[in-house]
């Protein structure tokens, strides 16, 4: 609440003491009270004042002049406004004692009926210093205040001061707990540091004494305060690293590492970073938003930010192989520390991993004419199935490409495949090579494209024909054979996935 005391003292009967409220102590069309406490120079010899209010103010209810008196015994005398006073209103009020003299407390309370957890006043996301100005008495023992802390949470710092009493300080989470408080007697101001969950609730609770006050009686507080909230300072910065996205060749689509951080963030921060992985940098990927040299890097999270992305640019080397993957893993450096979470991997889809479109090319090898037999057509396929002379050994390659394979078939039953136009011709001169098109030809390429292989080709010296095969390995060992000679690579084909 918003309020003022004072003290003062009846010397002689029938005087009276004249107390200017400023309308600055005073909220607008809120609430107020106007108390007098009895004050003694020890608890037991507080005096038996009766107490007579005559308010000098233009308040509806109260008009000027008007005494009001009530007989005290020793208690305290209350005279409350439920509606407030009207803006800018101050009031001039004057003490007086029908009974006895002695010292007493005046105090005026302006109620924002935030003396408890339940109706706490709300502050809002405290992300920048926040100052509150109140007041706790007898008359209102107790303000909350209830807060979210933002994103960016840390250690926020709570300072209570310009107290002319005592008070206490304590900061609750939005369980009840109890995570710090501040005791210091007399007009010490409180000050106590917190480390808070980001966007989670919180309480503060200023509260005044039921002893230890500066007053003679030594009886319960009274005083106005000021109030800081300061958030982020001395936080402890704590790093972390994601990754988002689904980097692609095709495209080429780039992935993201987040870089991001808790605490204070008032100020650019530096975050070193190692890379492994299987992709090579400049080769198969580029990076923008950090200074990398291929292996280490740094970052720069930008103040009143709490991250910063780097972007993954991934190189369509037109190179078939393995996806590959980008890791960076954060380095402790002065001025934050890691967090669990502090590496993240990317992996670099490639091209060659896209479904491919075209029908796939089984191979068949012929029991009789010790001869391979490549064919992409769905009927012939089905037809060579059902013929015992061929042994199904699976799909070998995709055909989808911008050439025509040729095929062409010798009196051995040994057959030879082409999409070379020299080769082609030539092959066309010989009377023992016939041209054996089928329904449904083999596409292929002629050279290297986005997600194909080498299709290596190698010579049968027992039927003339020819072995084609997608795998380097098989490549290899048929040129082991004594009746294989490897010719090298004929054409290139998607692999079937």
């Amino acid at each position: 609440m918003a309020g003022q005391r004072y003290t003062n003292a009846i010397n002689n009967l029938g005087a009276n003491v004249q107390i200017n409220v400023a309308s600055s102590e005073i909220k607008p069309n809120v609430p107020i009270q106007f108390t007098a406490y009895p004050i003694g120079a020890a608890p037991g010899l507080i005096p038996d004042l009766n107490i007579q209010f005559n308010a000098e103010a233009n308040v509806p209810g109260f008009p000027s002049g008007t005494n009001i008196n009530f007989t005290g015994n020793g208690s305290p005398e209350i005279l409350s406004f439920p509606n407030g006073f009207p803006t800018g209103e101050g009031a001039v009020v004057r003490v007086s004692s029908v009974a006895n003299t002695g010292p007493f407390l005046f105090e005026v309370s302006a109620e924002t009926l935030n003396n408890a957890a339940p109706v706490a006043e709300p502050q809002g996301i405290i992300n920048t210093p926040r100052n509150l100005n109140g007041f706790v008495g007898r008359s209102d023992t107790e303000d909350w205040y209830q807060f979210v802390a933002p994103p960016t949470a840390g250690n926020f710092t709570f300072r209570l001061s310009n107290l002319v009493d005592n008070a206490d300080l304590r900061i609750l989470r939005d369980d009840g707990s109890l995570l710090n408080q501040g005791t210091n007697t007399g007009v010490t101001a409180e000050q106590v540091q917190v480390p808070l969950e980001a966007n989670r609730t919180y309480f503060v609770q200023i509260s005044n004494l039921p002893s230890g006050s500066n007053l003679s009686d030594a009886g319960a507080t009274s005083t106005p305060y000021n109030l800081e909230i300061t958030p982020g300072t001395g936080g402890e910065t704590s790093v972390s690293v994601s990754a988002l996205g689904n980097p692609s060749e095709v495209g080429p689509t780039p992935g993201t590492f987040q870089i991001s951080r808790t605490g204070d963030t008032t100020t650019p921060l530096n975050v070193n970073f190692s890379v492994g992985g299987t992709a090579t940098f400049g080769t198969d990927y580029n990076q923008v938003g950090s200074t990398f040299n291929g292996t280490n890097g740094t970052a720069t999270i930008p103040a009143g930010q709490n991250s910063t992305n780097i972007t993954v640019n991934p190189v369509n080397d037109g190179i078939a192989d393995l996806n590959e993957t980008i890791e960076i893993g954060l380095q402790a450096a002065t001025g934050y520390t890691v967090s669990s979470q502090g590496s993240a991997t990317l992996s670099i889809l490639d091209a060659s991993s896209e479904t491919p479109t075209g029908e796939r090319t089984a191979r068949y090898w012929d029991t009789e004419a010790l001869s391979h037999f490549f064919t992409a057509d769905p009927g012939e396929q089905q037809a060579t199935n059902l013929d015992p002379q061929f042994n199904n050994e699976g799909f070998e390659f995709v055909s989808e490409g911008s050439n025509v394979l040729e095929r062409f078939v010798n009196s051995k039953g040994g057959y030879f495949y082409s999409s070379n136009p020299g080769e082609i011709a030539f092959v066309q001169t010989l009377q023992e090579w016939t041209a054996d098109p089928s329904g449904v030809p083999i596409q292929v390429y002629s050279t290297q494209q986005p997600g194909t292989l080498p299709v290596f080709r190698a010579y049968n010296l027992t039927s003339d024909g020819h072995f084609y095969t997608i795998d380097p390995n098989q490549a290899a060992f048929a040129d082991s054979l004594p009746n294989f000679r490897l010719e090298g690579v004929s054409f290139y084909a998607k692999p079937v996935v």
